[in-house]
């Protein structure tokens, strides 16, 4: 079977993905970025990777023996930030079991399937609101509007998502748990 599409995420609440939809259709309507809208609100974890369907309850059961020994734990939303010159995201602050999650299904990957979906040094968590099909022009504009915008939510993240592109956009493939405390 042909390999699909596939990454980690905390996705919020759906009050806070209803409230993270609207800054991406503002985004969308006034600077001509649609591509974020393809994908529900939410933090990469584990960015995008190929893998083979046939194969997704080893990654599924990878994704449980580290999540289900970890407890929920509070994520704050607040502000905006930016990758100059092409995206614009909501700011997460610093959480070090969100740092912790990050580096522990980073190592699995690695370690259980040879896979480095995540090449960067650091990690730096964040809600994307435009992106990719952001021009130059229209990020110095977009990041105009945003970057003095006041935006602050919180939630406890209680469930991790892997997130399965059908060709066209992503879709919540399985969500898992996290200890129950």
């Amino acid at each position: 079977m042909k390999h699909r599409l596939y990454f980690v995420a905390v996705v919020p609440p759906d009050e806070i993905q209803r409230e993270v939809v609207q800054f991406k259709k503002f985004a969308a309507q006034h600077f001509k970025s649609i591509h974020a809208l393809k994908s529900p609100p939410h933090i990469t974890v584990i960015p995008p990777f190929w893998w083979n369907p046939d194969r997704i309850n080893e990654i599924i059961d990878g994704l449980t023996s580290i999540v289900c020994q970890m407890p929920p734990f509070d994520v704050l939303l607040h502000g905006f930030g930016c990758f100059v010159p092409r995206v614009i995201y909501i700011d997460v602050g610093k959480s070090p079991p969100l740092a912790d999650l990050h580096r522990g299904l980073k190592d699995l990957y690695l370690r259980q399937w040879n896979l480095r979906p995540d090449k960067r040094d650091q990690y730096h968590p964040h809600m994307t609101i435009a992106f990719k099909d952001l021009s130059k022009s229209q990020f110095y504009l977009a990041w105009d509007y945003f970057k003095n915008k006041i935006y602050q939510a919180n939630f406890d993240a209680n469930t991790i998502s892997l997130l399965e592109h059908d060709g066209r956009r992503w879709h919540q493939h399985s969500v898992i748990s996290f200890l129950e405390v």
